[in-house]
């Protein structure tokens, strides 16, 4: 999966790629990779690897995107939105959600509504994180990614973007791919980063939609309780 990912990555013509890994690439991958590459041995958790990458890129650069080792970029479609497209603070695109297997699932469609202020705080995040394209000037400016949400740390660092930039630009195509699986972080956490996603939206609330965000809340953990499975 590493391998493909990195591939996507390097197959978009980026200015350069940072690698964060608990492991040297060994001679395989290294097969693979070219002088665009930076490779990094740290075994930091994944918001702390995503900072420490962040600061490791070239003084030049001034948007970046990131994607795990399950993920990939569609690189002609990178490439496109690079040259024709205005980043901003931020632009989110659409995604494939594909299986295990590689094969498309759904694509993830965000409206932007969604991604307003209202929208972050009173629903969860609609972004899938590989189709985003961050200012590396607004992501330094917000204190980058928060070490206090381990699961749902990209819907902290979104919305605190809204908050600060205000709605990202959205592009209605796709141009990443993300691994729907069990063995991924947020499904094998997946209460854990319901909370998560919940804290957030509360914290970031502003005071005249906190009692709007709590009833959102209140009713959809109502919802779940009365779910019962068909038999």
């Amino acid at each position: 999966m590493l391998l493909g990912a990195l591939s996507s990555a390097l197959d978009s013509s980026p200015s350069q790629v940072v690698v964060i890994s608990p492991d040297p690439p060994g001679d395989y991958i290294s097969a693979h990779l070219s002088e665009k590459c930076l490779w990094i041995v740290d075994d930091a958790n994944l918001p702390q690897s995503i900072n420490v990458a962040v600061k490791r890129l070239k003084p030049e650069i001034t948007h970046f995107a990131w994607i795990g080792d399950d993920d990939s970029m569609l690189p002609k479609e990178v490439q496109e939105i690079f040259n024709e497209c205005d980043l901003g603070h931020l632009l989110i695109g659409y995604c494939h959600h594909i299986d295990a297997n590689g094969e498309l699932l759904w694509v993830q469609e965000p409206r932007l509504w969604r991604m307003t202020t209202p929208g972050l705080v009173m629903f969860t995040s609609p972004i899938s994180q590989p189709a985003s394209i961050i200012s590396r000037a607004a992501f330094d400016k917000v204190g980058g990614i928060s070490p206090e949400y381990p699961l749902a740390f990209d819907q902290d660092l979104f919305t605190r973007l809204v908050l600060n930039f205000g709605p990202p630009n959205l592009v209605k195509r796709s141009f990443a791919r993300f691994r729907v699986h069990n063995e991924s972080l947020s499904f094998k956490n997946g209460k854990a980063a319901l909370r998560e996603s919940a804290q957030i939206r509360r914290s970031n609330a502003p005071p005249h939609l906190k009692g709007a965000t709590i009833t959102v809340d209140m009713l959809r953990i109502l919802a779940n309780s009365i779910r019962r499975p068909l038999i």
